[in-house]
């Protein structure tokens, strides 16, 4: 839990400062030398950091457009973003940068303007990674 904590307080304090996230769910199991998740939200996004078997991701789903349980990850909005292909999806300090310096249009994709397009996008994103991953 720890390593999530200090990666929010390291490179996205603005997310609760400037887009008022707040934090709603978190929890913490002992196995596999501590996983943990804890999930932020504000009018927009819910954003889920899990420390899985000492590795930190990020996960994004939409408040606007509710797709339950269906989060995308945040290789896939790299490469929206970006419009390149980079499946690097481990939060560290090169994914903290890209975080700090797009979250503005990270916002903006899933605003009310662009969310179908967004989800449409996405999609076809996991079935490229998918077909890329297992043939």
């Amino acid at each position: 839990m720890e390593e999530i904590l200090t990666f929010i307080l390291n490179y996205l304090d603005f997310l609760y400062k400037k887009y008022n996230f707040k934090f709603i769910d978190s929890n913490y199991s002992p196995t596999f030398g501590g996983d943990s998740y804890v999930i932020l939200e504000n009018e927009i996004l819910l954003l889920r950091f899990v420390l899985d078997r000492n590795q930190l991701f990020l996960d994004f789903q939409s408040k606007i457009v509710k797709e339950k349980n269906h989060w995308y990850s945040i290789e896939l909005i790299k490469q929206i973003i970006n419009k390149n292909e980079d499946y690097d999806s481990i939060l560290d300090s090169k994914n903290g940068l890209f975080l700090q310096n797009n979250f503005e249009n990270i916002i903006k994709i899933f605003n009310n303007e662009n969310i179908k397009t967004t989800l449409q996008l996405l999609k076809e994103l996991e079935k490229k990674r998918a077909k890329m991953l297992f043939g």
